[in-house]
């Protein structure tokens, strides 16, 4: 971790946005208590990536408490893990006050094997290698302790729920409602899952799935059995709805499916950029309803900007930036600004 407490903050003149340059150890204590409806963070994995020293080692408690510490009750933490470090993180994180609410896992297909050849160096050993092909990161939901049910909490500090409404999957049959759910629902889609693909994992899952139709829409009354009495079991719906959402074909229409932006790369040297949208979809996930009051998201070591970009599309009123690097700052800051003058795709 840097240890220079120098501090210099930059601000969006239409003030949507804030980045401070520093490290989080020391710009996070500086920050008002209880002001962040959420947090969300691709922070370091603590495995040297491309020996980059800022990767050298996973956040420790002290960061994930003075986080804690500025979150209001019931705000949510979205932290990106990698595959061999990502226990540890979810330790730290838990141990500084931090309930672990789920994991996310984002499947992609464009990971490339680094593996190395055995065989090079032992010949009885051909084919053996050192690593399997990297294929999926772990995305931790975590959630600061609320006070008092997940309703009073959101009543009384505007923050602790899950936006399912606003990150439904898109469905061409158009149901509106599900007989998982214990109320009527008012909006097309399915229910978000907690494994989110790219497009190379979603054409490998549909090429080994196959093309399949979902159940035509059937209206069944409340009272009725629901359920196949397998995955699900059998219980009893509390209301009338109707089931199904009579679409057709590949698996990957079960899950959201983060397409990228062709310009997404141009101009940021960052070894570590998520796509565009899956940081916007991941913020949309986290957003409260809308309020007279700002809706305000924090964002630790923010790097080239993708989850502060990504949260500012997705509509939240305003985002804070933290990363100790003066080279991302300043291409965050390009491509924020590149938002603000309405591209479409930052480059």
């Amino acid at each position: 971790m840097n240890t220079s407490k120098t501090i210099r903050t930059f601000n969006d003149p239409h003030r949507r946005w804030t980045i401070h340059q520093g490290d989080v150890q020391h710009v996070l204590p500086t920050l008002s208590s209880s002001l962040y409806d959420a947090s969300f963070t691709d922070a370091p994995y603590g495995i040297s990536f491309m020996e980059k020293s800022w990767d050298s080692e996973i956040p420790p408690v002290s960061v994930w408490n003075t986080l804690l510490r500025a979150c209001k009750p019931g705000a949510y933490l979205l932290a990106f893990g990698g595959t061999k470090t990502f226990h540890r993180l979810a330790c730290n994180i838990e141990d500084a006050g931090w309930q672990i609410r789920d994991t996310i896992c984002w499947l992609y297909g464009s990971g490339f094997p680094k593996g190395h050849d055995i065989g090079k160096c032992a010949k009885s050993w051909e084919g053996y290698s050192t690593a399997l092909k990297p294929a999926w990161e772990p995305i931790l939901v975590a959630q600061k302790p609320r006070r008092g049910t997940f309703a009073k909490n959101a009543m009384r500090f505007g923050c602790g729920g899950l936006n399912v409404g606003g990150c439904r999957i898109e469905s061409t049959g158009g149901t509106s409602r599900s007989p998982q759910a214990a109320y009527p629902l008012n909006q097309d889609g399915r229910w978000p899952a907690n494994v989110m693909l790219d497009e190379h994992a979603s054409q490998e899952l549909d090429r080994q799935s196959g093309r399949s139709r979902s159940s035509r829409g059937l209206r069944r009354q409340a009272g009725s059995n629901v359920g196949n009495d397998k995955t699900l079991g059998t219980f009893r719906s509390r209301i009338d709805f109707v089931g199904g959402y009579n679409d057709d074909g590949g698996a990957s229409r079960f899950f959201y499916v983060a397409k990228a932006g062709a310009k997404e790369r141009k101009g940021n040297d960052h070894p570590t950029v998520k796509p565009q949208a899956l940081c916007e979809y991941l913020a949309r996930l986290i957003l409260p309803p809308q309020r007279k009051t700002p809706r305000r998201l924090i964002v630790p070591f923010s790097g080239s900007g993708s989850e502060m970009i990504g949260a500012l599309m997705a509509g939240w009123d305003h985002v804070t930036g933290i990363e100790r690097d003066p080279h991302y700052v300043e291409i965050a800051r390009r491509r924020l600004s590149d938002l603000g003058k309405g591209s479409a795709m930052p480059a």
